[in-house]
């Protein structure tokens, strides 16, 4: 009979242990910044850093996001890029996204296109109005041209979900006049698939430098040595999660969570892209 209780008394404590690992483990992934950290040469831009976020969904790292701020800020970035979802459709905390953004802005010019989020919540005129307010570039289909580190930068904000529909049949064309520019030529969009998995509407036909993007989450769960399970759009082991691909395509894993709230093997992400270090 003692030894019976003991036993019991055994099992708990491992189960109360075995709790509290995962749960170091889940709040660390969820809550550990990732910086990835890119080189590219480019004749048409002087040196210069670009720190791109994504799919915040309102999330916050620390009171008033103040550790993702500093994060941000220890990165030095000339120009900061934010591809879509900065806040979730419900927009809780609609104030410390904008205080957020706000902050970023005194630092760099900040750059911003919507997300499918944005365009599901009643409050996206209003967070945009309020954004550009304090400074910020919020592109719905257009280009920006800007002058940072003496060195000409065009910037394509695609929205692809323009009047809250999916509709990329005006991307083609804004591309095709991107392609045309001097200087530094950036595409932003929300959806990383776009870029070679629309078949002939695909963005990789097109001639800009570089394009960021988002959505994917990073595939939310990833396994060792097999990589994302599933990314929304590009379904089972989607290709394109998180880095850089084919020299140009720069996607965001993101910092926050939509629907399902934890990441695993998968850290919350920036990328920095330092163009002619």
């Amino acid at each position: 009979m003692l030894g019976r209780k003991r036993r019991k008394k055994f099992g708990l404590l491992l189960t109360a242990l075995a709790i509290g690992v995962a749960g170091v483990f889940i709040f660390y992934q969820n809550n550990t910044i990732d910086v990835s950290r890119f080189n590219i040469s480019n004749e048409r831009a002087s040196a210069l850093r670009i720190v791109h976020l994504s799919d915040l969904h309102g999330k916050q790292f620390g009171a008033e996001n103040i550790d993702l701020v500093s994060e941000i800020v220890v990165q030095n970035p000339d120009l900061i890029v934010v591809t879509g979802d900065t806040i979730h459709y419900t927009a809780d905390n609609l104030d410390e996204m904008v205080s957020f953004m706000g902050a970023l802005s005194q630092r760099a010019p900040v750059v911003c296109i919507s997300g499918n989020h944005e365009w599901r919540s009643v409050v996206r005129d209003s967070f945009f109005a309020q954004l550009e307010e304090r400074g910020i570039i919020v592109l719905e289909n257009e280009i920006r041209t800007l002058d940072i580190n003496g060195s000409t930068v065009h910037v394509l904000g695609l929205d692809e979900r323009l009047r809250g529909r999916k509709d990329i049949s005006n991307s083609g064309l804004l591309l095709a006049e991107l392609s045309e520019m001097s200087g530094l030529r950036v595409a932003l969009t929300h959806y990383p698939q776009y870029y070679a998995l629309a078949g002939e509407s695909s963005y990789n036909q097109y001639d800009f430098d570089l394009m960021f993007a988002g959505h994917a989450h990073g595939g939310q769960w990833n396994l060792p040595f097999v990589g994302s399970i599933y990314a929304h759009g590009q379904g089972y082991l989607p290709p394109y999660t998180r880095g850089l691909y084919d020299e140009r395509l720069l996607v965001s894993a993101g910092l926050g969570n939509s629907h399902f709230p934890l990441r695993i093997f998968n850290y919350p992400h920036l990328i920095v892209a330092q163009i002619n270090e």
